[in-house]
This record gives C-alpha cells, structure tokens and sequence, in this order.
C-alpha cells in the first residue's frame, strides 16, 4: 500500500547540545514530502558513558535511549556525541534513526554553514529511504544505502568529513539515487523533490564571501583591487552621507545691498554714525 504524504518525522534532542546550538529552530521547514513534530527533549541524565572499547555510542545503546515517538511514522534523535565506528548518521529498527552533530558541528561553524542544513539533509535521506522500502526504513545493519562517490547527493557516504559540505548547499540527488525515487510512490513529484533540496542553502552573507574568496583564488590580483575598490566606494558614502546630516549654512547676502540710514547695527551704531553722514532731523 502506498505511504500517504507527508511523512510524519519526529525530532527529539537527545541530551543537550552545545551552547551555540542551544535554540535551533527545526520545526519551520515547508515539505510536501513530510512534517517536523519536535518532541520534548530527552534529559541529559539518561544518556550512559559508551563502552570503553568502543568509539562512541553503539547501536545497542541508542536502541535503548531513543523509543519510538506517538504519531510518528520516523523518530530522529539529535545528539551531540560520537557514535561508535567514526558515523555521524545510524539508521536503527523500527523506523528509528540517530543522527549525530559531535564531530560536523566544529566545522560547520567554521564554514559558516547552519546546523538546520546538516539536520534537513539527513531527514530527506531517511524520508527518501522510508518512502523507497514502502514504510520500512532498512537499518544501517540490514542495507546500505548512501554511496562511495561524493556527487553532492543527500546519499554521499562522506567517509572524509569535509565531503558532507559538498551536499548542505543546494544538495542534489545523483542519477543513480534519481533512478531509485523513480521506482518509488513519489516517482511523479521528482522535481518537486529537487526544488525543496535546492532550498537547503547557505545563509546569503556567507554564500557572497564564498564567491568572493573563489574569485580571489582565481584571480590572485583581486586581492588588491578589491580592496582598493571598496576603500573607494566607503569614502565617497561617507562624504555623501556628511554632506546629506550637515545642516544647511545661512544663505549669504545679496551684494550691494545698504543698510538703511537708520538701520542699528550690533554695535549700537546707526548707519549714519559709521559713515560720518549727518543724521536725519524729523
């Protein structure tokens, strides 16, 4: 039977993240494909220390931790510590999955890129699998699904972590994962798809410093003129803008305009006491 859209996805914060990530906002995402609901996050208290022979939480432990959320065809755990194995992603039974910010958050602050964009990726990967197997999403243990070449796909298997920022702007699906979509209920919403991943992008501030530092890679002597250039244009805003808050001068006097004979100046005297002319008798 063919999944109903949207796909009911449940968010729920495992523990608490890091201070710069205290107060994300993931529940404003607009897809056709599915519906964020934020659960209540689970308390930091809960969560054991991994096993000592391992890397980081196993599959085990995050059966255990992350129980599947009411009314929620996926539940998502966000959480902020390795998992076992280097993964930043583990997809678990019953429609579960996991996904991990302990080693990406570092450099996607350093980039500039937002945590959403991370977290948005991901769940149109699990949304595309669940949607794939027909309700069932296959555990990381049962199949795997992401793939080895980096093409900027929401699929990329990213063993090198600097490739997953090949999809957080404007992420895509490659051929082969196009080819897969087609096989499945949303086959006649592919562009539909392809547009809502085009909007998962870069904040625009850090997406014109991007394309500035291309260009000066490329072009080693815009690395002066640029400079140069914008030096230029601030100091012609500045005198426009001293020249448009100053207030305006007294307007000046005509020339060859006389004071009146009897006309008082500042200094108490008529115009006829400073011309040594005779005043006027009534």
């Amino acid at each position: 039977m063919p999944t109903p859209l949207p796909v009911t996805v449940g968010l729920q914060i495992m523990g608490s993240l890091r201070p710069r990530f205290q107060n994300i906002e993931l529940g404003g995402w607009s897809s056709l494909f599915f519906e964020i609901r934020i659960a209540e996050a689970l308390p930091e208290d809960l969560f054991p220390e991994p096993p000592k022979d391992a890397t980081g939480y196993t599959d085990a432990q995050l059966e255990a931790l992350l129980a599947p959320l009411p009314g929620c065809q996926l539940t998502i755990g966000i959480l902020d510590a390795a998992l076992d194995d280097g993964y930043y992603m583990r997809r678990l039974s019953g429609n579960r999955a996991v996904i991990s910010t302990h080693e990406v958050a570092p450099l996607l602050i350093d980039r500039g890129y937002r945590i959403q964009n991370f977290i948005y990726r991901n769940v149109y990967q699990l949304v595309i699998g669940f949607l794939r197997f027909e309700g069932q999403l296959p555990s990381t243990t049962e199949r795997k699904l992401a793939h080895t070449p980096t093409r900027g796909c929401v699929f990329d298997w990213n063993g090198n972590r600097e490739d997953i920022l090949n999809s957080l702007d404007s992420p895509t699906l490659c051929a082969a994962c196009r080819e897969h979509v087609r096989l499945t209920v949303v086959h006649h919403l592919l562009g539909r798809l392809m547009s809502e991943l085009a909007r998962i992008w870069k904040p625009v501030l850090m997406r014109a410093a991007g394309w500035i530092r291309n260009k000066v890679d490329k072009h080693p002597w815009l690395a002066i003129i640029v400079p140069v250039v914008g030096g230029l244009v601030l100091n012609l805003a500045a005198s426009a803008l001293y020249d448009w808050l100053k207030p305006a001068a007294a307007p000046p006097r005509p020339q060859g305009q006389h004071h009146a004979a009897g006309h008082v100046s500042s200094d108490g005297r008529t115009e006829a006491d400073r011309t040594g002319l005779p005043r006027r008798r009534g």
